[in-house]
């Protein structure tokens, strides 16, 4: 299919956005191939989103549809929710908080174009604060992705170790939504994409930073910035306490995760992909069972996950799962 002949989706999820979903939606309508639909789904806001949305949109001419939820449904149902109501057959995903570049829907789509096995696309970022003003780094760099690593690296193994896929960076085709749903309502929506899209056909990268993505408040993906000594000790010790606070969910979170694709998918998967999914379940549960009430049979299997690789294979961040296992395991303080 030629990229003109795609119609292309836009779901945007909102919640009390009325600060940066100007800039967004002007993003979204002034690229160099444009949209055909965005769909909307609001969770609840009680500034003046609706009132900013419904007033670009209706001068823009473009198809739109506001969906206002009655109950809270969270980002993950509210994007099921509104992807669902998306009539495209590429579909890209939108936070109310970004900016687009200008090329972006040209760059994804012509991915689609040149790899009919391609189910879904992803792009790097620049980071920007609340202002728009560039941070260092790229949004690559902050959630550990290396240009060119599935090169190197087969998907389903890489997402293993944890999701490296941003949803606000996404394009995929609809046959890969209704693989997915229904979502889980505790999961991520753009992990659950990726994981089926690496089961059942291919990812692609797109290297050019697409978008502006936006840190503040609740949404910080790790940009660094100048501070002083003071300042760099004491978030040290901040998020050195919640991140062995935090250590355990985050092994229980990815067990549940993958033991639910399991569930799902155990008799559609390759055996290649059963074999490693039930490996990775095999190893975080064995993470879940780390305690400070039983020192010398937790540090056995921090050892052993060394040892043999678990930690490399099914951590992100190897070191620091590691470490703070072991800090939890010695100070029995999650």
């Amino acid at each position: 299919m030629l990229m003109d002949e795609h119609y292309i989706s836009v779901a945007l999820c909102t919640y009390n956005g009325e600060r940066f979903i100007k800039e967004q939606l002007e993003s979204i309508l002034n690229q160099n191939i444009p949209v055909n639909e965005i769909i909307i789904g609001d969770d609840g806001s009680t500034d003046n989103t609706i009132e900013i949305i419904e007033g670009i949109l209706e001068k823009s001419g473009i198809e739109y549809q506001i969906i206002c939820n009655e109950n809270n449904l969270g980002f993950c149902k509210n994007f099921e929710n509104v992807i669902a109501h998306t009539k495209g057959d590429i579909i890209f995903l939108s936070d109310q908080d970004d900016v687009w570049r200008t090329n972006k829907v040209e760059k994804m789509i012509s991915h689609f174009d040149q790899n009919e096995k391609c189910f879904l696309v992803f792009s790097d970022a620049y980071l920007v604060d609340s202002e728009m003003n560039r941070l260092p780094g790229s949004l690559w760099e902050a959630v550990y992705y290396k240009k060119n690593r599935l090169k190197f690296q087969m998907w389903m193994d890489l997402l293993l170790s944890g999701n490296y896929v941003t949803g606000a960076t996404m394009a995929f085709r609809r046959e890969l939504f209704k693989m997915a749903v229904p979502f889980p309502q505790k999961s991520y929506h753009d992990a659950w994409l990726a994981i089926y899209a690496a089961l059942y056909g291919e990812i692609e990268e797109e290297s050019e930073q697409l978008i502006y993505y936006r840190q503040h408040g609740h949404n910080l993906v790790g940009a660094k910035k100048e501070k002083g000594l003071k300042e760099i000790v004491e978030n040290k010790i901040l998020l050195g306490k919640r991140a062995i606070k935090e250590q355990y969910e985050d092994h229980k979170k990815m067990y549940e995760f993958y033991h639910e694709i399991y569930l799902r998918e155990k008799e559609k998967m390759k055996k290649t992909d059963i074999k490693k999914v039930k490996s990775c379940l095999d190893a975080q549960k064995k993470f879940c069972e780390i305690s400070g009430d039983r020192k010398i049979y937790s540090l056995k299997i921090i050892a052993q996950g060394i040892i043999r690789g678990k930690y490399k294979k099914y951590c992100r961040k190897p070191i620091g799962f590691c470490g703070c296992d072991v800090l939890y395991c010695i100070f029995n303080k999650r």
